[in-house]
């Protein structure tokens, strides 16, 4: 300090030690950032790996009790002959086939309907619905295919269904290649087994159709693991074990919808037109005065209690 000029001069000294333990810090510091955001986006894809995982076990577990019963009531029905109930005679054969049929329709509509946050109440039900349908449509088919056929295929079913639960429990991810490799080697071992304690060259053949019926099935059971996983809530397990379900009957809804069309409801048409015309000559042209005339008295009534609410909604603003 010069009390003379009245000046202050600073004196700086430089520390080069200080400087560069600084510059060691920054630059730690900026290779740090890149490695912890690495860390936390493995973290995070891991845990989202789980998540599905789980989300996918909670459905196959609901979908291999609903497969288990229905082989358990199939065996039943097969064994005490409750098949032949629906198939006793030509009429109780035209029902059960009819009933199959709209069924499959009603679930179609239904399907294309669904909305998100839907009461859960009515997919429960046709979820348990689901299990004497399947019953019924094998009784069905045990008059076109063998029924030890129908059975060793029902059990291929719940065979791969455990298969994409060993997966996931072991491995906790959800893997295509690998639910593939562990349900085909399952299939295969399960076909090596039955083809051994069976020589019959006829059952062979049965089981490679089995085979090859059921390697479409998980092909199906891939396929919905991607979709369910993209287009499924965590909450909506339930859901996707309705839409595994009759997803499947989707594609049959279709032509069996235009088959019901065409044989059931073009004649019912026909035949209210032809009354219709039928009663319009008898009655002559009073008859159209008459439907005039009743239609346009509710149409008044309408106009006239749309027009008192109007008024009344009016008066309460």
């Amino acid at each position: 300090m010069n009390k003379e000029t009245n000046e202050i001069n600073l004196l700086i000294e430089r520390n080069d030690s200080l400087l560069s333990e600084d510059n060691c810090d920054i630059n730690s510091d900026n290779q740090a950032t890149p490695i912890t955001d690495e860390i936390k986006t493995q973290e995070l894809i891991i845990n989202e790996r789980k998540k599905v995982a789980k989300f996918l076990f909670k459905i196959y577990v609901k979908l291999l009790v609903q497969y288990s019963l229905i082989g358990f009531f199939l065996c039943l029905g097969f064994y005490k002959n409750y098949d032949k109930i629906f198939f006793r005679n030509r009429l109780s054969t035209f029902l059960t086939i009819m009933f199959i049929i709209l069924f499959i329709i009603y679930i179609g509509i239904l399907l294309l309907k669904y909305k998100k946050n839907r009461c859960h109440c009515c997919i429960i039900f046709h979820i348990i619905i689901y299990i004497p349908f399947i019953i019924i449509l094998c009784f069905l088919i045990s008059y076109i295919l063998p029924k030890d056929l129908i059975l060793s295929f029902i059990f291929l079913f719940v065979l791969d269904i455990i298969s994409v639960l060993l997966f996931l429990l072991i491995f906790k991810r959800n893997r295509g290649y690998g639910i593939l490799l562990l349900s085909l080697v399952l299939n295969a071992i399960y076909l090596c087994v039955f083809s051994f304690v069976n020589q019959d060259f006829k059952h062979l053949l049965d089981y490679n159709c089995n085979f090859s019926i059921a390697s479409t099935i998980i092909l199906y059971i891939l396929f919905f693991n991607n979709i369910s996983k993209k287009k499924l809530d965590e909450d909506e397990g339930i859901v996707a074990v309705y839409f595994f379900n009759y997803s499947f009957f989707f594609l049959f809804s279709v032509p069996f919808f235009i088959a019901f069309i065409s044989i059931i409801l073009i004649p019912l048409s026909l035949a209210l037109f032809l009354l219709i015309l039928a009663v319009i000559i008898f009655f002559g042209a009073g008859f159209i005065l008459i439907f005039l005339i009743i239609k346009i008295f509710f149409y008044f009534c309408c106009k006239s209690k749309k027009n008192k609410v109007n008024n009344l909604l009016k008066e309460f603003d």
